[in-house]
């Protein structure tokens, strides 16, 4: 099918819309092309043009015979219009494609692995019927979707650990991989497929750390972990894991104990690759084994067979120069638990350092759903039965004395620390290089573009290539504490309330504390709140909950204008080399982010207070100021 955007760039929003409905289907997309019926098969051309204060949408499908076109007006002076155009061709193509195919998404026009986030924004920005009704009526979320919506509430979440106020997390994405696995949702190219890329990605990723490097250099920051992830950073050749660790160590400003962690698998991890990864300073390994049951890694696309994965392990913790920790996953179609029993213990029997575990979920547009759902594969294991396995995964590392670093996750030896996982879903800043890769800074949560063309564009600019960020909400930091602790399986609310100003969170959260006590997820003693096992299998979902039921009951800040109390000192120091009072946003974020589309950009300055936007503009170098702001933008904000 040929899908054709006349004056806008929605392609990644109509090509997910597209999938919904026919997930098998070749796209090509094509700019500024008229449909003059030359091509053949499904068209689909979505315009946008602007006149007169307004935005005129059209979106128009033809296929053989038939020929539709749905139109929509959106007012510039609508708040985020952008959003709002998009919004309205996105449905108008919904529209269209549900109409000829006679069928609706039971999740609407929701294209994400996490709607919830989505939800949590809304309801934080707008209150909770209007951001249930947002759902239902301009999302077109079914009934059953929406109930789902508001009882499951996914978000990863790690225990919280402490840090010294220049220290920073990073995270490096490799976007290839050797193959696509059945059940994964994260976007990748396949090794095959993009092997002539991989060099360029490769000089792309060192001029990205060069960029970044020397400013943070000049702030004094320390790199106390930094997580190769993707994709596959193991699909490196031996060459391209020394090129970028070179740059890794040449550019930024290391820890003498910083920990580096290369993600991958064990398929075509080769001696050379081991050796080249722990020669260039790699001293952390995360490898996705899931499961040594050959027969099911075989099913869900692992290559490799059990006898294979325990060799390579073997030869990898044979180095004893690094922590080696595994993934594993329960809830595979065919994994029973004794299958899941010999996972464990073939695990424990091994030289590893550390083990995770994780639940499988099947997400409904994965190849693995299309097979449960044509009878290829049988079920899933249900959450009854997942939580059993769960419970498995705790008696057991527990007989073996293994250590309770996280919900998820068992050290066995003092060699793994897992730093970057502790931080990870915390309060603290983590910076992001490559292809598609997320971070955090001050709250902002910020991801770099997905498609490699408009990643190498941007470097070629000399401009740091970051898509899209997100504002943080006012309690930021606080419902990232909370979170953090659920992760670790005890809580203290009275604690956490005195680090943030004496808000009574216990009181305030005591008749949802009760009812979980009730239900046997939870046992208080003193202050604390431990996690029953049934708890910690459930300690994501009860995180969410309590984050939003806290946040309903805490007090507004006295104006929106303010930021966060809780907006660590360490981010401040990224924006501003140190010189400006902590809640500031100064120009060394703006230095960060000037990749960002103006308007977003705008968006964000206007939630400042206008002392901190004028401060930043005399302070910022002025060519910075121009790219980012311009003198549109500067009268827009009222400092010109």
């Amino acid at each position: 099918m040929y899908l054709l955007l006349c004056g806008n760039d929605f392609h990644f929003e109509m090509e997910n819309i597209c999938r919904l409905f026919l997930p098998q289907e070749k796209i090509v997309t094509l700019y500024d092309t008229v449909d003059d019926g030359s091509l053949a098969g499904l068209v689909v051309t979505g315009t946008l043009e602007s006149s007169r204060g307004a935005v005129h949408i059209a979106v128009r499908l033809r296929l053989d015979d038939a020929d539709e076109t749905l139109t929509d007006t959106v007012a510039t002076a609508t708040p985020q219009f952008k959003d709002a155009c998009e919004l309205a061709m996105t449905t108008l193509l919904y529209r269209l494609l549900s109409a000829l195919l006679q069928t609706e998404q039971e999740w609407g026009l929701v294209t994400g692995v996490r709607p919830v986030k989505l939800l949590r924004r809304l309801t934080a920005q707008n209150g909770t019927a209007a951001a249930l009704a947002h759902f239902r009526e301009k999302l077109r979320v079914s009934p059953e979707k929406l109930t789902l919506l508001e009882t499951v509430l996914k978000n990863e979440n790690e225990i919280l650990a402490l840090s010294r106020p220049e220290s920073y997390s990073l995270y490096v994405s490799i976007p290839f991989c050797p193959t696509r696995c059945d059940y994964c949702s994260f976007v990748s190219q396949t090794v095959e497929s993009a092997a002539k890329l991989m060099p360029d990605y490769v000089e792309c990723l060192k001029k990205e750390l060069a960029f970044t490097g020397d400013e943070m250099r000049a702030l004094g920051l320390r790199l106390e972990t930094i997580y190769f992830g993707g994709g596959t950073p193991t699909a490196f050749s031996p060459d391209d894991i020394r090129l970028v660790m070179g740059a890794v160590k040449k550019y930024l400003p290391l820890a003498n104990d910083c920990e580096i962690t290369l993600e991958g698998r064990i398929h075509n991890f080769s001696d050379a690759k081991m050796d080249a990864a722990i020669e260039s300073g790699v001293n952390r390994f995360s490898l996705g084994v899931q499961t040594f049951n050959t027969q099911i890694r075989q099913s869900v696309m692992r290559v490799d067979d059990r006898d294979t994965i325990i060799r390579r392990l073997d030869k990898l913790c044979s180095y004893n120069n690094a922590s080696v920790v595994c993934d594993m996953i329960y809830g595979f179609p065919g994994q029973t638990m004794e299958v899941w029993e010999d996972d464990l213990k073939t695990a424990a029997s091994l030289h590893l350092d550390g083990v995770d575990c994780y639940q499988l979920n099947v997400f409904e547009k994965s190849p693995l759903a299309r097979y449960i759902a044509n009878g290829k594969l049988p079920r899933a294991a249900t959450s009854d039965e997942k939580a059993d396995f769960f419970a498995k995964s705790v008696e057991y590392f527990t007989s073996q004395n293994w250590r309770r670093l996280s919900n998820n996750h068992w050290g066995r030896t003092i060699r793994e620390r897992n730093i970057y996982n502790a931080w990870g879903k915390s309060a603290c800043d983590c910076l992001a290089f490559g292809c598609g890769a997320g971070g955090r800074l001050a709250g902002y949560s910020y991801m770099m573009e997905r498609k490699l063309a408009d990643y190498y564009r941007l470097l070629g600019e000399g401009r740091k290539p970051v898509a899209f960020a997100m504002a943080p909400t006012h309690n930021w930091h606080l419902l990232r504490t909370i979170s953090s602790e659920m992760e670790s399986g005890a809580i203290n609310l009275k604690a956490i309330g005195r680090q943030f100003g004496g808000l009574p969170l216990e009181d305030l959260a005591k008749v949802v504390l009760s009812q979980w006590c009730e239900a046997g997820l939870l046992v208080k003693r003193g202050d604390w709140y431990y996690q029953t096992v049934a708890g910690q299998y459930w300690h994501v979902t009860l995180a969410q909950l309590l984050m939003d039921f806290l946040s309903h009951q805490l007090p507004e800040p006295e104006s929106e204008q303010k930021m966060d109390m809780g907006a660590p000192d360490s981010m401040m120091k990224m924006a501003s080399a140190g010189h400006h009072a902590h809640g500031q946003m100064p120009p060394g974020i703006l230095k960060m982010l000037e990749g960002m589309p103006r308007d977003m950009i705008i968006e964000m300055a206007k939630k400042m207070p206008k002392e901190m936007i004028t401060q930043m503009v005399a302070q910022a170098p002025k060519d910075v100021i121009e790219r980012v702001l311009g003198e549109d933008g500067l009268r827009e904000l009222g400092v010109r």
